[in-house]
């Protein structure tokens, strides 16, 4: 009796195990016969991806040039309705007297840079630099720095502010004190 008990409960076993079975390979027979679409789709996925970032990139660099056009035309551009209501070469004489104003803000902040250099100053001869029976004052800064500071005096100002870079705050500040109007106004 216990035999057929256990005969039976060896074929309940096996007619679960052939089912379960089954619908194992039924269900890895389906996964099996999606792969080939799931990779296409995948690969087709990575083109879509390429495709956009290869577009992202060149409109984003029609836009930077574009951009660049933009600001180079304004500023070429010339409003001519307000030019007709302006005096005749007013426009010009605001932009001439802007750059005054620029070249005595660059003197200012020079005399300042001068100021500071003589009060660090270690002197040393320039002859050799062809500027004879003169001294440079060294702090800091590359010669080719000096020798721009002595063209400053027979140049625009615009150099100036070049030898000023690496300095101390102080030197750059753009305050306007009575002494400084009274030696560029001489």
């Amino acid at each position: 009796m216990a035999a057929k008990k256990v005969d039976e409960l060896e074929e309940c076993l096996e007619g679960e195990m052939s089912k379960t079975k089954a619908t194992v390979e039924d269900r890895i027979s389906s996964v099996e016969d999606k792969v080939p679409f799931v990779e296409d789709k995948i690969f087709n996925l990575y083109a879509m991806v390429k495709m956009l970032e290869n577009q992202i990139q060149t409109t984003a660099s029609k836009a930077k040039r574009l951009a660049g056009r933009m600001t180079n035309s304004e500023f070429r551009r010339r409003d001519d309705e307000v030019e007709i209501m302006e005096e005749r070469g007013g426009r010009d004489w605001e932009r001439r007297s802007s750059s005054r104003i620029e070249d005595q803000l660059y003197l200012v902040l020079f005399l300042r840079l001068v100021d500071f250099l003589q009060s660090k100053k270690t002197t040393t001869s320039t002859s050799s630099y062809g500027l004879p029976q003169e001294t440079h004052y060294i702090y800091k800064m590359p010669l080719y720095m000096h020798r721009n500071m002595y063209a400053h005096r027979y140049t625009k100002g615009a150099s100036a502010i070049k030898t000023c870079i690496g300095l101390d705050e102080h030197v750059m500040s753009t305050h306007v004190t009575p002494r400084d109007v009274s030696r560029v106004n001489k």
